[in-house]
């Protein structure tokens, strides 16, 4: 038990230095596509496809390292995310010409966030939570759904039915040229996850449970694109970077609290106990967004803002 525990001890710090060391590779690349956009109308666009790759990657990275470690040596697993991440910093930290100007520290330091700007920012880091946190209990409830109805192939249908619901909603929520807000746009995502989401605790069964599952994909890519965007309009110039990652740091945090609440819930309770998380994150989420959008209403414009 005591070596057990210094293992997991070490684990722990290893994946700490690690998380310091990666940087906040989505709020980096969103911040290009501010550069290179400005204020057209296809940064909706590349925030939407931002989104599908990022959950993409919460969704099937771990299944592949689940995978993989089934199948050879656990040390395999944590080597195929090593090597992951190497390549996709590398491919993306060498692209200089994408690279926003470098604004002077003082010019930066200067330039004061106002309150309507930090809350929208908190609002929009809660919201990405609650996404997050649906993505990593479903994650985990999936597997255990299928296991219990006897099929464990459904899991990745399930997993599958949630990528592709976002994957629809990603497309086309880009293709479309919005004349309302990011802000005013954030309710509505906000409220269309609560919609979809809820339901799934009086669901059960694989089919049901999928179709509720990609419907919650839908809401899911609409959610965090429209949080970006919201973030984009809400943060000066010189701020924009580092207030994409709190979005960053909410996604993983997230994912990681979904994942360990839901498991947590299964394997003290039932397998239908795993989407209270799913519920509970999205009740948390359209609560807040109604309390803080009437608050900041006059500060709300009619058009998105130049960036």
């Amino acid at each position: 038990g005591i070596i057990l525990g210094w293992h997991l001890a070490i684990l722990l710090v290893v994946a700490a230095i690690a998380g310091v060391g990666t940087g906040s590779p989505p709020a980096l690349v969103r911040a290009r596509w501010s550069n290179l956009l400005g204020g057209s109308p296809q940064i909706t666009t590349a925030f939407a496809w931002e989104s599908i790759v990022e959950e993409s990657a919460f969704i099937i990275g771990p299944i592949l390292v689940a995978m993989l470690v089934s199948i050879a040596p656990t040390v395999l697993g944590i080597a195929f995310a090593v090597v992951a991440l190497a390549i996709g910093s590398y491919s993306l930290y060498t692209q200089r010409s994408t690279e926003p100007r470098p604004i002077p520290r003082r010019e930066a330091a200067g330039q004061r966030m106002p309150r309507e700007a930090r809350a929208l920012i908190l609002l929009s880091a809660i919201v990405y939570f609650c996404v997050a946190a649906t993505i990593g209990s479903l994650d985990v409830y999936a597997v255990a759904l299928a296991q219990s109805q006897g099929s464990p192939w459904a899991a990745g249908v399930l997993i599958a039915a949630l990528a592709a619901g976002s994957m629809v909603s990603a497309f086309a929520y880009g293709s479309i040229d919005w004349r309302r807000s990011p802000q005013q746009r954030l309710l509505g995502s906000a409220l269309l996850f609560a919609i979809v989401s809820i339901p799934l605790v009086f669901i059960d069964g694989i089919i049901l449970s999928g179709i509720c599952i990609a419907l919650i994909g839908v809401s899911v890519s609409a959610a965090l694109t429209t949080s970006n965007l919201t973030v984009r309009d809400a943060s000066p110039a010189g701020r924009l970077t580092e207030s994409l990652t709190w979005l960053s740091a909410a996604m993983g945090l997230g994912v990681s609290a979904g994942n360990a609440v839901s498991g947590l819930l299964i394997d003290n309770f039932s397998v239908h106990a795993g989407t209270l998380p799913v519920a509970g994150s999205a009740a948390i989420a359209i609560v807040v967004v109604l309390i803080v959008i009437p608050m900041l209403r006059p500060s709300i414009s009619g058009a998105p803002r130049e960036a």
